[in-house]
């Protein structure tokens, strides 16, 4: 078994793509031979890393920065969640309590984001309507690696806009894939460790290279324990710029059965007083 203690907080950001046009992405730097070949290195770490993971069980908190509602220094919203998953394709995601005067208080219906994956369907939870939507995967997405890694839950949210019921093949839309080479197709990144760095530390930032991506978000960065590239913390920029949500990670076990026995949060039951929907996909062309 193996615990990875998360120890500081940064900023991060929910996403929502945006329906407006988005102009290609122009590169925002250039990297030197030598600088080119450690963010290679980095990321065959970090490939490695997420090879490893069957299993991966945590907590986190979450920060939501909104410049339109609040102030740019205050968060909004202090929301505490839970994240699972489980290799090749199970996961699921629930923003379950919420930050009050610094004491753990129940979260707002309306702002409990729960969601999971079976492998075959995308389970919605909403809290105010007390429903169950399970939206059915096309027999052809079903089985396939959808997500390459746990950490690829703070950039869906609930708004399942990846999914796109019409597409051949399954698309990721955060730099959590697994494999270096499809990470450096996808964005343009570099290592940006401050030079005075908290203890066992990376951080790597990364910008979206097409108009697709960057619709949902302008930048991401991301903080690793250096000893092994396990996630810290992850900060994302909406498309606004402006706008941001933080992740810390905490508590988090890795390989590691089930803490009581037969639980399964992959297909949990339906509450009491709660209804069920089934959503059959669209049939196929």
């Amino acid at each position: 078994m193996q615990r990875i203690g998360c120890v500081i907080a940064v900023l991060l950001l929910t996403t929502s793509c945006t329906s407006t046009p988005v102009a290609t992405p122009t590169q925002p730097f250039k990297l030197t031979p030598d600088e080119e070949q450690n963010v290679d290195r980095l990321l065959a770490r970090w490939e490695q890393w997420n090879a490893g993971i069957k299993t991966f069980d945590g907590r986190f908190k979450r920060w939501t920065y909104d410049t339109v509602f609040g102030r740019p220094d205050d968060a909004r919203y202090v929301e505490l969640g839970t994240l699972r998953y489980a290799a090749p394709d199970q996961w699921m995601f629930h923003v379950d309590t919420a930050e009050e005067n610094r004491k753990e208080v129940p979260i707002d219906p309306r702002r409990a984001d729960h969601w999971a994956f079976d492998g075959k369907s995308i389970i919605e939870y909403d809290h105010v309507k007390k429903l169950v939507d399970v939206h059915k995967l096309p027999p052809n997405l079903q089985g396939k690696r959808l997500v390459d890694g746990p950490l690829t839950f703070p950039i869906l949210g609930s708004g399942l806009f990846w999914l796109g019921w019409g597409m051949p093949q399954p698309v990721t839309p955060g730099p959590f894939s697994a494999k270096a080479k499809d990470l450096k197709e996808q964005y343009y990144l570099r290592e940006i460790t401050p030079p005075v760095k908290p203890h066992d530390q990376i951080w790597l930032e990364a910008y979206p290279r097409t108009a697709a991506i960057a619709g949902c978000f302008q930048h991401l960065q991301l903080i690793f324990r250096a000893s092994d590239m396990s996630p810290v913390a992850i900060k994302l920029a909406q498309p606004n710029g402006k706008d941001y949500v933080v992740y810390q990670f905490f508590d988090i076990t890795v390989n590691s059965p089930p803490a009581t026995p037969g639980d399964d949060p992959f297909h949990p039951a339906v509450p009491f007083g709660w209804q069920k929907i089934v959503e059959e996909p669209p049939a196929t062309r």
